[in-house]
């Protein structure tokens, strides 16, 4: 009995926070049409990511950690679980932006990077510094933090 009910458990657990729990999937980008994406001239330049699943991606690498890349387009950023990467080809003509050397994964699949502003790992809220703004994301919602490359809260440590 208390066996199953450590099983019932753990999969309530893995269905509420899907983060926590196996790869990370990708949420696709926001669908852009009026701008030049791939085979232009003068348009923006992209790495190109091929998952496991044969979808491709045009998008830029801003970091990178021990369990996901973390891709930004048109100023999105969407995380990728890097057992779902078939292929990752970087384009040397890419402009790579500085300041996303920490993430934070939220349970929703959403990741915020930039840099944490507090070097304790066991702080609530995590407060992320990007770009001139503040974000704020408690441990309730997150799935997985990430300093440096490491991770030090959630995930698989």
């Amino acid at each position: 009995m208390r066996h199953s009910m450590w099983i019932a458990g753990t999969i309530a657990c893995s269905l509420a926070w899907p983060g926590a729990a196996g790869a990370q999937t990708l949420r696709p980008f926001t669908p852009v049409n009026s701008v030049c994406t791939t085979n232009c001239t003068g348009g923006p330049q992209y790495d190109r990511i091929v998952l496991k699943d044969g979808t491709e991606i045009r998008a830029r690498v801003v970091a990178e950690n021990d369990s996901l890349d973390v891709l930004e387009k048109f100023g999105e950023l969407r995380a990728v679980g890097r057992d779902q990467i078939q292929t990752l080809d970087k384009n040397p003509k890419v402009e790579r932006l500085a300041g996303y050397g920490d993430q934070i994964l939220l349970t929703s699949g959403i990741v915020l990077a930039g840099t944490l502003k507090n070097d304790k790992n066991d702080v609530d809220p995590f407060e992320l510094s990007s770009g001139g703004m503040n974000e704020v994301a408690y441990k309730s919602v997150i799935a997985a933090v990430y300093r440096g490359g490491k991770v030090v809260f959630g995930g698989t440590r």
